[in-house]
């Protein structure tokens, strides 16, 4: 990791394939040579291509270079901004406020992830490859619901998993975080009653694909052949286990598949009620617990020791500590209840006055 006072780590410029070499490498030497042997314009042409200010002296790059050290060694090397790499002019630029990346450095990785992200033919949202739905879903998948259904025995998890979160005010329960609605991707056959029950089956099975053709709307239509009926024996041999598709097998009664749905559709609205139920006893429940299980309301004090005084607001828990001043006397006494010691003497005094 980049700190001020180094720019590059001296394990990969002093020390590289030590243990493999008589001589170690230089990483930033190499890739200062290597930018040489492919051709790459100097540093200034590509300040122009990221639309910043054109640089003839070298206090012109004071807006990204803000060290007037590290100026004047390039102006000592170079001579004339014109002639400085690339690389090791984008090592040496200052940080983009909330990356890790200089301007320059940062345009040109935008602009190749960018470039390879248009010429991907499979890229997960160009048309055609996923349906609106899918894409819907997968786009409102987060990688804390992935930790949820892949990790072992994790119920919370923050919603940024990036971010160090506090707990548990940070953390969300798995069964909050959406999840990725897998029948978007399930086919269906002659109509959609079993869709989302991954283990039903259906009268019909998808076969083999073709061999010779991609796409089934690509291959030749065929004549469609009438079923005749085959009798137990023909010619002297036997169909013991001779299977016929008939109508009676493949149609079923639609009436039996409105009741299904209608069922399915009651029990869906139950458990959307179940979960509009949940929400607002979650809801109506108070804003803050502590480290014991004690919960408290929004607004509202207490004291979790004699020093300490907490208050509730808006689900966090802030609480201030009593410093005590310091006390004239040599063996201060504390008294129970008191947050500070107190000199016993002046307290007794204090109290013989009339």
């Amino acid at each position: 990791m980049r700190v001020p006072s180094q720019l590059l780590n001296t394990e990969l410029t002093e020390r590289l394939f030590s243990m493999a070499r008589t001589v170690a490498l230089d990483l930033a030497a190499m890739n200062i040579q290597r930018g040489r042997d492919h051709g790459i314009p100097p540093y200034h042409d590509f300040r122009v291509y990221c639309n910043l200010s054109s640089a003839q002296t070298f206090e012109d790059l004071k807006n990204e270079i803000k060290n007037p050290e590290i100026r004047e060694k390039l102006s000592r090397l170079y001579g004339s901004p014109l002639n400085v790499d690339l690389f090791p002019a984008l090592m040496v630029e200052d940080l983009v406020p909330g990356s890790r990346l200089g301007p320059t450095l940062m345009c040109l990785l935008s602009t190749q992830f960018k470039r390879l992200r248009d010429g991907d033919r499979l890229w997960y949202e160009n048309p055609g490859v996923f349906t609106p739905a899918q894409l819907t879903q997968i786009k409102q998948t987060s990688l804390a619901r992935v930790l949820c259904d892949n990790s072992d025995n994790i119920t919370k998890v923050q919603r940024d998993v990036f971010k160090v979160a506090e707990f548990p005010h940070g953390y969300s329960t798995c069964e909050d975080i959406p999840k990725l609605d897998l029948r978007m991707w399930q086919d269906c056959c002659e109509d959609c009653r079993t869709r989302g029950q991954f283990n039903a089956f259906s009268y019909h099975f998808r076969g083999r694909r073709s061999l010779d053709y991609s796409f089934q709307e690509d291959k030749p239509l065929k004549k469609a052949k009438t079923l005749k009926t085959v009798s137990s024996t023909k010619q002297g041999k036997y169909f013991n286990n001779a299977t016929l598709a008939s109508e009676e097998h493949v149609k079923v009664p639609v009436s039996n598949d409105f009741k299904e749905f209608v069922l399915e559709m009651q029990k869906t609205i139950t458990s959307l009620r179940n979960q509009i139920k949940k929400l607002e006893s979650r809801l109506s429940r108070t804003d803050c617990t502590d480290e014991k299980g004690k919960s408290y309301s929004t607004n509202e004090t207490w004291k979790r020791d004699p020093c300490t005084m907490c208050e509730c607001k808006v689900g966090q828990i802030t609480c201030f500590v009593e410093s005590c001043p310091p006390t004239d006397c040599a063996a201060p006494v504390k008294v129970k209840g008191a947050c500070c010691p107190v000199c016993l003497k002046q307290t007794i005094s204090k109290g013989k006055k009339p």
